[in-house]
């Protein structure tokens, strides 16, 4: 009798692991599979920003905006940018006013004007008197984006935020040579 006993408690003992190493590995394909379907972020890059040293003149940028998904399309909503020297904006504009599509695997140039607000003149003047010769400022891109795999999936709606830190030269306004193509940080926000 005793061998047998030991036996009945051995069948749920098994039973309870084989059905706790199928859910472990159906687990680990489900997130295999949901991680590898999930969209990556598009990435932006600065190519040229010029911030002229009067203050009544336009600021100029260039960016390409790369998608890296193969499969998977970007809408843009609409595209803000901003030129900010510490926390005062010396620049704004509203690059694309409608919805702006990217393909899969495309890059895009994205090129504006910003009028210079009255920031930029003195933000000039307080750093000849410094001495200084490089200004530190942040072009940022603020967006809501949504992800198109074909027509049979869409994502929800992102917030887009492309900072990109930049130095340009305070005698010309021009970015520094060595800041061209530099790959800007993207953060993104599901909304509620």
């Amino acid at each position: 009798m005793p061998a047998s006993r030991s036996q009945s408690r051995k069948i749920p003992f098994k039973l309870i692991c084989i059905i706790f190493v199928f859910l472990l590995i159906f687990g680990l394909v489900t997130l295999i599979v949901w991680l590898s379907s999930q969209p990556h972020r598009p990435r932006f890059y600065v190519q040229k920003l010029l911030i002229p040293t009067n203050s009544n003149s336009r600021i100029t940028f260039e960016v390409i905006a790369t998608n890296r998904n193969k499969h998977v399309g970007i809408l843009y909503k609409y595209i803000e940018a901003s030129v900010r020297y510490k926390d005062h904006v010396i620049g704004f504009a509203r690059t694309h006013n409608s919805s702006f599509y990217q393909k899969p695997e495309e890059r895009d140039i994205l090129e504006g004007f910003m009028n210079s607000s009255n920031g930029s003149g003195e933000l000039w003047n307080v750093k000849y008197r410094s001495g200084k010769g490089t200004v530190s400022v942040v072009l940022k891109f603020k967006s809501s984006i949504k992800y198109y795999r074909s027509s049979s999936w869409k994502s929800g709606s992102h917030k887009f935020h492309a900072n990109c830190h930049v130095k340009v030269g305070a005698w010309d306004g021009l970015m520094l040579p060595g800041y061209k193509g530099k790959k800007c940080r993207v953060n993104m926000y599901l909304y509620a």
